[in-house]
Parts: structure tokens; sequence; C-alpha cells
């Protein structure tokens, strides 16, 4: 097991190593891309290029099987007809044992069946046309429609009007809907139209036109082919002003672009169904000799028309015979033509049953294979977080109980804790019952002295400077304000900034600092003796500060000019008088626990 991951990576190493080898694209010959990239749209200056390249001058056997095929491919594209097919033999052998070229190849068998068309050979240009189909990728959009173009004018070619023709173009008109290659898109719309002209003339005259109409937008003289055989349905719908005009056109304007004559038997028959015998004998004296069994039938027909006009009946019926003559060989050859395809039809679908029975096996074949890979991974990443659950569990089960042991080891910290705690409590309990000791010992040596008394004579004391304030407020301005409580006195004073200072006599601040030292213990006496470095300001802030004195009051008092002066300076007095930032409650709190009464 500890050998099966490297082997797997082993694999997959040489499988990407073997799929990009066999898709490697080689480098071909500048002048031959730049030939191939003129093929669609500048098919002679394509042809130009190739055959100014020496088959000598080229260096590899890739490049010469290259330009075989453009060579096969450029002269079919500018209507050179091929005499012989070895080029074309080279390049399909030379892609038929590269892989990695399935483009180029499904090109070869295209054109391989293009020469052997015009050979004479339709048989195995059928062949040629349907393996390339089925070589073809199936984003090889330009190639798949080709090849289906192809087929369908060589079905229609050999007379078989059969819903083959239809189905080959419907499949050209997509593929080249999707490359937006207009110039075959024409062709393969046009000959859904002609393939339709028997059977459905409503719809035929729909795909003509639209034809004719994408023609028209590329300039292509396709136009004026498909154009005739429009006017060759309207002259069967018995449209006979539409067909000679659209004919007419062509006469007048494209009739050397167009790849047939049968405008001119349309133009001349409808001129004689419109009374205009003249007219048709003008246009037959422009028809070029018959080149084919169709232009001979027509020309007969024409002839035997212009006969009836003139009521020579003789002629009229010498003219049928040798049209109807012509016709019926046109039938037996299509006849046999067709019988021939049927049996090529046959042998197809047989191939295509072998063929899909093939891929359906190399399919299977490959789907159990990457079962069975996809297995074996699947086992290995099972394996891998079993382990890593394994260890994870082991690691989370060490950590569990060293954290046991943490919450254990601090437990029994915070009972220590707990147990120093509560002695040093104790220990608290025993001083403070110590200090009231010696507190009751000191009232029940002085008796005259008890906190009730202390309050008592600081609040008389402190009565001698609310008075004063009132005085000074009760003014003759408003004496209204003797009614208002001592705050909301200050507090309007403040706010109408008519706050005067009060000065008091040394006799209140003898009471007060008695008072004091009533209810502290000697406080003020120990602080005027201690701390003589203190100024009267200073004294007199702190006798203020010991008595609750509001700090409004403590500013007339003392002359502050705010209220958060009294602030500061409460902090400056406790520096000078502790060293430290302590406040005064602690400071008084101190001292009551030191017992440091004057004797």
């Amino acid at each position: 097991m500890k050998w099966l991951p490297v082997f797997i990576l082993a694999f997959v190493v040489v499988l990407v190593a073997a799929v990009t080898g066999c898709n490697r694209v080689p480098h071909y010959d500048s002048r031959l891309t730049a030939a191939d990239s003129l093929m669609q749209t500048r098919p002679d200056s394509a042809l130009a290029l190739v055959e100014a390249v020496s088959p000598g001058s080229l260096s590899s056997e890739g490049d010469r099987a290259y330009h075989d095929l453009l060579l096969t491919q450029a002269r079919y594209r500018c209507y050179v007809v091929a005499t012989s097919d070895s080029a074309i033999n080279r390049a399909l052998g030379y892609y038929s044992n590269h892989s990695n070229e399935r483009e180029k190849l499904t090109r070869a068998y295209i054109y391989k069946g293009a020469v052997m068309e015009e050979l004479g050979h339709p048989d195995s240009a059928m062949f040629y046309y349907k393996t390339a189909e089925a070589t073809a990728d199936d984003d090889d959009y330009f190639n798949l429609g080709y090849a289906n173009l192809r087929i369908g004018e060589l079905y229609q070619t050999l007379g078989i009007n059969d819903s083959a023709v239809l189905l080959r173009m419907k499949q050209a008109e997509q593929n080249f809907t999707v490359i937006g290659d207009t110039a075959l898109l024409v062709t393969a719309i046009g000959t859904q139209g002609l393939y339709l002209y028997d059977n459905n003339k409503d719809s035929a005259q729909y795909y003509l036109e639209k034809a004719i109409d994408l023609a028209r937008e590329i300039n292509s003289s396709k136009m004026f082919f498909y154009q005739s055989k429009l006017a060759g349905l309207y002259y069967y719908k018995k449209n006979y002003a539409a067909a000679k005009d659209l004919s007419m056109q062509i006469i007048c304007h494209g009739r050397d672009d167009c790849d047939e004559y049968q405008f001119y038997y349309y133009a001349a028959m409808s001129f004689i169904r419109l009374s205009r015998p003249d007219s048709a004998l003008w246009v037959k004296e422009m028809i070029p000799p018959p080149a084919t069994m169709i232009d001979r039938m027509n020309l007969y027909e024409l002839d035997a028309a212009l006969a009836e006009v003139r009521h020579d009946y003789n002629e009229y019926r010498r003219c049928m015979l040798c049209a109807n003559d012509i016709n019926d060989s046109i039938l037996g050859s299509s006849i046999r033509n067709k019988n021939v395809m049927v049996d090529e039809f046959k042998i197809d679908s047989l191939r295509h049953e072998q063929q899909t029975t093939t891929s359906i096996l190399h399919k299977s074949a490959f789907v159990i294979m990457v079962i069975i890979v996809i297995m074996v991974l699947v086992l290995l990443a099972l394996r891998a977080h079993m382990r890593k659950l394994i260890i994870s569990s082991r690691v989370a089960m060490e950590e569990s109980c060293h954290a046991l042991e943490e919450k254990i080891e601090s437990l029994n910290h915070q009972l220590s804790w707990a147990d120093n705690q509560n002695r040093l409590l104790l220990t608290q309990m025993d001083c403070q019952l110590a200090e009231a000791k010696k507190r009751n010992e000191l009232l029940q040596s002085n008796p005259g002295i008890s906190l009730s008394t202390a309050v008592t004579r600081r609040i008389a004391a402190l009565d001698l400077l609310y008075h004063s304030i009132r005085v000074k407020a009760n003014t003759p301005v408003n004496p209204s304000r003797h009614a208002l409580p001592l705050r909301a006195l200050i507090r309007e004073m403040n706010e109408r900034r008519e706050l005067t200072y009060v000065t008091l006599p040394d006799s209140f601040w003898e009471k007060l600092s008695a008072s004091i030292d009533e209810q502290y213990l000697g406080l003020a006496s120990y602080v005027n003796k201690h701390y003589t470095s203190l100024s009267k300001r200073d004294w007199q802030l702190f006798l203020l500060l010991c008595s609750d004195v509001p700090h409004q009051v403590i500013k007339l008092c003392i002359h502050f000019d705010h209220v958060v002066t009294v602030s500061n300076y409460k902090r400056k007095l406790m520096k000078k008088l502790t060293g430290d930032n302590i406040s005064l409650d602690e400071f008084i709190q101190h001292f009551m626990s030191e017992n440091r009464v004057e004797p």
C-alpha cells in the first residue's frame, strides 16, 4: 500500500505526457500558413502563393504534405479541374499516420472526394466525404458543414431527390451559421430551395429568396444562379411576368456570371405565355449552344412552343418527341444512380453500426479504467482521512488531559489564594476590633466628646458661612432671592455672573477647625502642626473639604475663579499632604487608623 500512491502518480504523469505528445502540432513553413489564411476569402491569391513554393525548398515531410493539401484545395476553389489525385494522395497518406493533425486529415478526405468527383467517380467521392464527416471533431464546424454540403450537392447531382439532400443541407446550414461563413451559407440555403423545387414551391421560394439576399450582401455571383432558379419557380407557378422580369435582369446584368442557361428559356417561354413571340425569338437568338442534355431538352421545348404559336404542328410534334426522348434518358440515368446510392446507403449504415459498436467498447473500457482509478484514489483518500482522524483524536485527548491538569492546578491555586484571603480578612477584622477598642477607650477617657456633638458644632460653624452668603446675595437689587434654597441661589448668581467673594472672620475658621478636631480625633490640629509649609489658603481649603462644603461655596470663600480650580487645588493639596495621589477620604481613614491624636 505504501507504493500505490507512487504508482498512481507515475501513471498520471505518463498519461499526461502521452496525451501532450500526441497533441503536439508541428511548426509549418510561414509561406504555407499565409496561403492557408487566404484560402476562404481570396483563393486565387492562396493558389499563387502555394504555386510559388517549390516542394524541393521544403525541409520536412509535414511541410510537403501541407503543400500538397493546399495546392489541391486552392485549385478546386479556383475551379481548376483536377486531372490526377497523386498530390492529395500524398497528403492523405501523411495525415492518416499523424493523429495530431485531425483537422488537416478531415480536409484531405474532403478534397480527395472532390478530386474523385471531378475525375468521374461519384461513389468513391461519396465514400471520402462521409469519411471526412466521421473524422472531423465535434467543434470543427467548417469541415463538418462543408462535408455535409458536398454530400448533399452530390446527391442532387446524381438526381436523388430524397430527404437526405434536405437533411445534409440543414446540417450544413447550422454549422455555417455557427462560424458565420456567409458564402457557404448561401449555397446550403439555396440548395434547400432547389431540393424543395418540385415538392413544396412556397418553401422553395422562401429559401431561394433568402439565398439571393445573402448573396447580394456579399456581392456573390451565385445570386444570379439562384435568381434563375427562382425565375423558373415563378414560371411553373404561372407567374409569367415575375419570371420574365427576373430572367431579363440576369440577361442584362449577370448572364456571364450564371452557371446555367435556363434563364434564357424561362424568359423566352414567359414572353410566349405573355403573347410576345417576337421578344421570345429575340431571346432565343442569345441562347448559347446547348452544353448539357437538359439544355438540349429545353431548346426543343422552346422550339415546340414557337411552332405552336406559328400553328406549325408537324414541327411542334417533332420537337416534343425529341424533348421527351432526352427526358426519358435523363430519368433512366437518375434511376440508375439512385439504385447505386441505395446500395451505398446500406453499406454506409453497416459501417456506421460497426463504428458505433467499436466506439461504445472503447468508451466502456475507458470508463471502467477511470472508475478503477477513482476507486483507488477514494480508498487512499479514506485511508489518509482515517489516519488524520486517529492523529487528531490523539492530539485532542492529550490536549484535554493537559487542560484538565491545568484546571486542577488552577483550582488548587484558587483554593490556596482563598485561604490566604480569609486569613488576611481575619487579620483586618482583628485590627479593626483593636482600633474600635482603642477609640472606645479614648472616648471613655474624654467623656465630653461625642460624634454627634462634633457634627453639631461643625454645622453651627457653617451656618455662619451660609448666612454671610445670603447677606451678600439678598441685595436691594433683587430682595426676592431670600426665599431660594442655597444651591439654587448660588446657581442663579453664577448664571447671572453676580458672584462676589465672602470674607469670613478668623473666629469662623477657629470654630470650623475645632469641630473637625472633635469629629476626626484631632485631624485639623495634627495637619496645622506637622504641615507648616501649607499656606493660609491651603489650610482654609483643607478645613472646607473636611466639612463637605460644595465646591461652589468653597469658590466664594477662597476666591477661586472657577469650579474646576477647586478640584485642581484639591489634588495639589493632597500631593502636599501625602506626596502621593490619594484622595482626602483615604488620608482621613489612614489618620483614623493610626489614631494620631494630640495629647
